[in-house]
This record gives structure tokens, C-alpha cells and sequence, in this order.
């Protein structure tokens, strides 16, 4: 049986192994994705749970080599769709997922071209799978261990949120043992909360020169320091959203950069 602080533990690299996958370059695609599989195998609340979904809840009609073989054979098709239930979706990306392992799939692979939306970046492609095909996976871990975390049973006195956002900025709060369920709405708090976003400005920004580069890495660094704050300084966090504006980075920068803006407009409008 998992103690309070084992698991407390687990949930804290749980999404420090997620966020990382979800980070990928092209160039570190395959081995986050081998590091992410191995520590959900290897650590038993995760590993036991995804193991009985795939043996409990995996469609009879899903072939994971049909289905590989078939986007692998394919220019621009991509996986799914995926089962109703949230253990029959983790099931089949799970077992995606080892395919890709398995198979020897690196970032710049066209395995990935119908997530693009019509880019030819090996950057955008690998992102656009993570975010419409990794991050079902890692949700549904993530709101596993968030029932496991209730019903172990809640500690009023200590309360810690753990924030992973998707591409439409969907909250999902994890609750360690000991720890309280806080849910809260985005407010550009925390670096767990904007750190897909950041993430998102750093790979537009690949293209970019190497001023511009150092101007965007520091710009982050910044934000995520400053918003891990107790309190976070709204002078500072404007300073380093007006330096990434000023950049001319192209459509897919100035996006994620505008994105960006308004998922912390509602915290610097704050009187």
C-alpha cells in the first residue's frame, strides 16, 4: 500500500515525466517518449492501472498493428477515433504509443504529418500528435491519480495544485495525498499552468535568429520564476510579455505569443 508521501511523490514526477513528453523537439521526441513510458511501466499505481485497462477495456475491434501499419501506409491519416470510455481512449494510445516505441519512430518521422494542419515542420507535426494523441493518455493518468489521491482521504492543512493544460487551456487538478483539491480557473498562476504555452513559444521560435532566441529563452525564464512567486510581480511579467511581442517571428509565433497574452490578461487586469 502507497503511503502519503510515496504518493505524493509519484504524483510530482508523474507530471514532471508528462510535461516533459509534452515539451518534445523533434530532435527529443523519442527518448522523452521512451522515458515516459518506462516511468508510467515501472511505477506500480500507474503501471498496474494502464495494465488493466488494456486488458479489461481495450475494444475487441481495435488492431494495434492495422492501425499503425494503416497511418504508417498513409500520407497525412492520423489515429483514431478512440473508444467512448476513458479507459478504453488510455487502452488504445497506450498501446499507439509502444508501437511508435517499438517500431523505432523518431520526431522526423511523416508518421506525424496529419497533425501538422498543414505545416511541413517536423516541429508542428510532433507537437500536433502530442497534443490530440499523447495528452488523452496522460489526462486520464491524471484523473486516475486524482481519485486515488480523494480516496486515500484529504489533508485540509496542506493544499497543492498540479495544473497540466492542454491546447485549450482545460484545467485539470491533481490531488496528492495530504493534499487538498484546489480548482481554481486560469489565471496565469503557477509554472505548471502556463508552461505549454511557453512551451508552445519556444519551439515557434526555432526559426528565429539567435538575438531573437535569447530574447524569447530569457522572456520565459522570467515568466516561469516570477509566476512561481508567492507574489508575482505584474510589472515584471508585463516587461517580459512586451519583449516577446516585439518580436517578429512569423503567424505561428505571434499565435502562441497572443495565446499566451490572454491566458494572463484576466491576472494583470486584477486591480
Amino acid at each position: 500500500m502507497i503511503d502519503r508521501i510515496e504518493f505524493k511523490q509519484t504524483v510530482y514526477d508523474y507530471h514532471c515525466q508528462a510535461s516533459r513528453l509534452l515539451r518534445a523537439t523533434p530532435d527529443t521526441f523519442a527518448s522523452d517518449l521512451a522515458k515516459f513510458l518506462r516511468y508510467i511501466e515501472e511505477t506500480m499505481i500507474i503501471g498496474e492501472y494502464v495494465q488493466r485497462c488494456v486488458s479489461n477495456n481495450l475494444p475487441e475491434e481495435f488492431d494495434i498493428e492495422a492501425e499503425f501499419k494503416a497511418v504508417q501506409g498513409s500520407y497525412g491519416s492520423i489515429f483514431g477515433p478512440f473508444g467512448g470510455s476513458d479507459e478504453e481512449e488510455l487502452a488504445e494510445v497506450y498501446l499507439i504509443l509502444k508501437a511508435i516505441q517499438d517500431s523505432g519512430v523518431d520526431g522526423h518521422s511523416m508518421l506525424f504529418f496529419g497533425y501538422a494542419q498543414g505545416s511541413k515542420k517536423y516541429q508542428d507535426m510532433v507537437k500536433g500528435f502530442l497534443d490530440k494523441v499523447a495528452f488523452i493518455l496522460i489526462s486520464h493518468i491524471d484523473r486516475y491519480l486524482t481519485k486515488q489521491g480523494i480516496a486515500m482521504g484529504v489533508d485540509e492543512n496542506l493544499s497543492q495544485e498540479f495544473n497540466i493544460h492542454d491546447s485549450s487551456n482545460t484545467q485539470i487538478n491533481a490531488a496528492s495525498f495530504g493534499s487538498s483539491i484546489t480548482a481554481t480557473q486560469s489565471n496565469g498562476l503557477g509554472v505548471e499552468a502556463i508552461e505549454p504555452l511557453l512551451s508552445a513559444i519556444i519551439r515557434c521560435s526555432e526559426d528565429l535568429s539567435d538575438k531573437d532566441r535569447e530574447v524569447v529563452q530569457d522572456s520565459a525564464q522570467t515568466l516561469r520564476e516570477d509566476l512561481a512567486a508567492e507574489k508575482p510581480r505584474k510589472s515584471v511579467i508585463k516587461t517580459a510579455l512586451h519583449a516577446l511581442k516585439g518580436i517578429k517571428g512569423g503567424v505561428d509565433f505571434a499565435a502562441a505569443v497572443a495565446e499566451l497574452v490572454a491566458f494572463l490578461a484576466p491576472f494583470l487586469a486584477k486591480g
